[in-house]
């Protein structure tokens, strides 16, 4: 089960944050790589299981939390006796760098952490956090005046907490030096990822030649420049699966940014570990 607890959206409806609760029965689980471009935090509400991660298996204990840069693989492959409830918070590149003081000085900690930084949170030193995450569910859900002002500003004491107490990121001298070029190149994207963009078109916004861009981006932002672009469109095509929509796998498919069904089934694959069509029938929502 599937409950929507609240999001905040552009006006052509980009998700920069969205929040859902998910409940789901004791079950074995085929370990499927599953990634996406967002940022992830999760809190194990209820039940017990276990996590694959980069940093390894996890037990799942009630009050852990769970946290994932973007593009970081996980997979949830059992849920013991009794089920597993988890309240799960997803964020955007865009909200991060708008809400996060942070994102300005050290912007790649957005797709990467320190390498002894380990995914689970144990429930002991995970309060302050699940008070965040608390406070965030029920702004969403109330939509008081200001609302988003005061999620924005959650989210940067999420960080202020992972940074201070959980050792989540360790600052690279240099990092963020070649921001501002690669940042002209991203809003392009982020503005153009379902059309046929080019490397050129987009080095060109930055005014830096194109081999430059692509080794800037991924120092910047340890993620591949294609692979980024891959899975925004990987998550406009969630979105439309998911809608409710009368459109075609192929419709969605070029809607979306790829030229055929091949290459979106399999770039949904690598990205979701499940194909458009199991998604669209929502039986497996849970990673």
């Amino acid at each position: 089960m599937i409950l929507p607890l609240g999001q905040i959206a552009s006006p052509e409806d980009d998700r920069f944050l969205k929040m859902w609760q998910v409940q789901v029965d004791q079950a074995n689980r085929i370990l499927r790589e599953h990634r996406h471009i967002n940022f992830e935090i999760a809190v194990v509400w209820h039940g017990k299981g276990v996590y694959h991660t980069a940093s390894g298996v996890c037990d799942m204990e009630p009050g852990d939390v769970f946290v994932f840069s973007g593009n970081e693989p996980h997979c949830i492959t059992k849920i013991l006796p009794g089920g597993l409830q988890l309240i799960n918070l997803h964020f955007n590149w865009q909200f991060f760098s708008r809400c996060c003081m942070a994102a300005d000085r050290y912007p790649n900690m957005f797709f990467a952490h320190s390498k002894g930084f380990v995914n689970r949170i144990e429930a002991s030193r995970a309060e302050p956090l699940r008070q965040l995450l608390d406070r965030i569910r029920r702004e969403l859900e109330a939509e008081e005046p200001q609302w988003e002002s005061a999620v924005g500003a959650c989210v940067n004491m999420l960080f202020v907490e992972l940074l201070r107490h959980h050792g989540y990121y360790t600052p690279e001298e240099g990092a963020h030096r070649a921001m501002d070029k690669i940042l002209l190149g991203v809003r392009f994207i982020d503005e153009h990822f379902t059309e046929d963009i080019t490397l050129e078109q987009i080095a060109e916004k930055s005014g830096i030649t194109p081999n430059y861009f692509t080794k800037l981006f991924r120092n910047c932002f340890q993620v591949r420049l294609w692979d980024y672009i891959t899975a925004k469109r990987i998550d406009r095509a969630k979105r439309l699966l998911s809608s409710g929509s009368a459109m075609t796998v192929l419709q969605i498919a070029e809607e979306c940014g790829f030229h055929n069904t091949a290459n979106f089934n399999r770039a949904f694959l690598k990205f979701t570990g499940i194909s458009p069509s199991t998604y669209k029938s929502r039986r497996e929502l849970l990673h």
